[in-house]
Parts: structure tokens; sequence; C-alpha cells
């Protein structure tokens, strides 16, 4: 399939290197208050949950084979010290959970619209409240097909990916924990960037956030991080063009991420190529996965929890918004079932010529 790197299969047409100077950033003040460790403040659960859509190995469609696109053109981008950065097209879930999750679009589509953009302002706005209605409306109406119906159905649409990034530590530390790492609606994976770069090049922190109590180690080291993007955001969007649809269900993203966690990863191997392979019966994990997710990708990353707690060594929650799924009745679970979750909100403040954060920070044990 190529190599994993985007320097050694794209070099041709890529932006030259640039190097983010973090000592330049300004220090932020952090202001802190005590997590609540007691019982939980909030009845469990909160709204009745139902199951997401099984997953099947990819298939392709009447049009097209299972190969992914090749890797589009990006700026050249260098990892921390002691890290290699590799990038990969993975299979999204299979089947998507709305029947009429298929189509033809690209960035550049208005599939909402009626006619091309008003010059005058005023009915451009009109326009714009019109198209809003139009894409709230969309998934009200779209059909969420059972799993037996969607095997079965004889027309697929084109298979979909997902753009991964990987950053892997060169000299693994016994015991590193993998970051899995999902951005929040209209962000690119890349905007996780500059947070692990300081990140990686901080300290290990010696006491516990929120509380002042010492840590019982010295700390986590990271071995492997992986930031995933959403199949209408970013590189994904461009792997996935001429073939994106107009309705899309919040749930994929959350199946996107089980399919990656449970079919792909475990398999994936140090010199991974462009193309990850997804794998039915994948060896057993060895690895502490730890999901983080902003907004969009909380919830996502929460819905995925509650169906397979036994995929995440525990969560990091930045604003999540976190929704329900469509309700049945009986069919309810407890928030989430990983070990530890924290949740951060994440409030700027302007205090005089300085930017303060307020983080407000929650662990909870849910075995």
């Amino acid at each position: 399939m190529g190599s994993s790197s985007i320097e050694a299969s794209s070099a041709a047409h890529e932006a030259p290197t640039t190097t983010l100077n973090t000592e330049s950033f300004a220090a932020p003040r952090i202001l802190s208050v005590p997590p609540h460790l007691g019982p939980s403040l909030a009845p469990s659960p909160v709204v009745p949950w139902r199951p997401l859509l099984p997953l099947l190995p990819p298939r392709a469609s009447i049009h097209s084979t299972a190969v992914a696109p090749p890797p589009p053109s990006r700026p050249r981008v260098t990892p921390p010290p002691g890290f290699v950065r590799s990038v990969h097209a993975s299979p999204a879930a299979w089947p998507r959970s709305f029947a009429e999750s298929r189509g033809d679009n690209d960035r550049y589509s208005r599939p909402y619209s009626s006619g091309p953009p008003a010059s005058d302002r005023k009915e451009r706005e009109k326009q714009i409240a019109v198209e809003k209605v139009t894409c709230g409306e969309l998934p009200k109406r779209a059909r969420e097909w059972d799993i037996d119906e969607a095997a079965a159905d004889p027309s697929p649409p084109h298979p979909q990916w997902l753009a991964v990034e990987r950053w892997r530590r060169e000299q693994p530390v016994e015991g590193g924990v993998t970051l899995l790492l999902m951005h929040a609606n209209g962000m690119p994976k890349e905007d996780y960037h500059p947070t692990l770069r300081r990140l990686l090049a901080s300290p290990a922190q010696e006491f516990a956030f929120g509380t002042g109590a010492p840590l019982p180690s010295a700390g986590v080291v990271v071995n492997d991080i992986f930031l995933l993007e959403d199949t209408l955001h970013g590189v994904s969007q461009d792997l996935n063009a001429g073939h994106l649809p107009a309705v899309h269900a919040w749930a994929d993203l959350a199946r996107d991420i089980l399919n990656f966690v449970l079919h792909v990863l475990p398999a994936m191997s140090d010199d991974a190529p462009w193309q990850l392979e997804w794998v039915a019966n994948p060896p057993k994990a060895s690895r502490r996965v730890f999901g983080v997710g902003h907004s969009l990708g909380g919830n996502a990353l929460v819905h995925a929890s509650v169906t397979r707690p036994d995929a995440f060594e525990g969560l990091f929650l930045i604003d999540p918004m976190v929704s329900a799924s469509s309700s049945t009745p009986g069919h309810c679970r407890s928030a989430t079932g990983v070990s530890t979750v924290i949740v951060t909100i994440i409030r700027p403040i302007r205090t005089g010529q300085e930017s303060a954060l307020v983080l407000l920070g929650r662990p909870s044990s849910a075995r």
C-alpha cells in the first residue's frame, strides 16, 4: 500500500517543515477546584440508552474495492524529539447507522441548498436560515436500520475512511500508555498538536490535580499517541471526497472509535502501512488506552466506553457535549464502565493583562 509516512509518500508536494516553539507560550494561571470524590450528584442513568449498531467487516461497494485513496497533500510536521510520526487510513465503521448515510458530496458541496449563494446579504441570511433547518431535519427523517438489513444491502455505499495520525515513542517505556484523541466538531485533529507538544515536554507531575495529594507513582509515560479524524473533517473529508453523505449519525463516530480500537489497533505494527488492516479476531491487546475527547469527541468516547468498557483504561473529557442515543425502553446503563473519568471544563477568563484558566476536574470510579 506504500509507506505509512506522509513524508515518504508525498514529499514531492509538501510544504517546508515547520517547528513549533513552545518556549514562547505564556504560562497560564491555573485555578483548580478540588474534584468531587463522593457519590454521584445526579441519578444514573439520566436517560435511556440504546446500543450502537454492531460492527461488521468492511465491505466493498459495487463501484469500488476497499482500497484507500492516497494521502492528500499536507504540510510536513516534525514530531517531538524521541517520537516518530506516521499517517494512515483506517476503515471506518461498517455499516453506517443510517440507511441514508451515502452520497456523492465533497468539502465544496452544498447538499442543504437549493441554489447558489445569494449576493445580497439579507437574502443570503434567509438562505442560511433555510439551510440550517434542512440540515437539522434530514437526520430526524433518516432511518436507523438493523444489522441484518444493513448486511443484506444489495447496493452498499462507497466505503468510508478515517484519517489517523500516529506519534510513536522510538524507545517505548515498559508500562507506558496509549492516548487516543478525538477532536471537537468543526476542528481538525491538528488542533491537539500544541497541547501534545507541551505535554510531552513537561516534567512528570508529582501531585494529583485539584487535591495536591501525592501520586502513587512517578508519573505516566506516553508511548503512543493516535489522533483520529471524523469522516467529515480535515484529512478524512478529503479521503472520502465524492462519497460523503448529507446525513450523518453522531453515533457513527463512537462506532468508528470502537472499530479502530477493537479491530485495527491491536494488529498495528510499528511500521504499519498507509492503509491499515481490519482484523475480525485480533490478538489480545496489551495496550492501556486512554481516550481524550473534546466536545463532540468526548460525546463519542462516552458512547464508545458505554458499549465496550473493556476497550479503555480511562477517559479525559474536555468540555464534553454528551448527548443521549435514540431511546428504547429497557436499554439502560450507567454513564460509563471505565475505571477513571476526568471531566474538565475550560473557561478563559480575562484578568487585566493576563488570561487565566479555570479547570474543574471530577474523577469518578464506575466499577
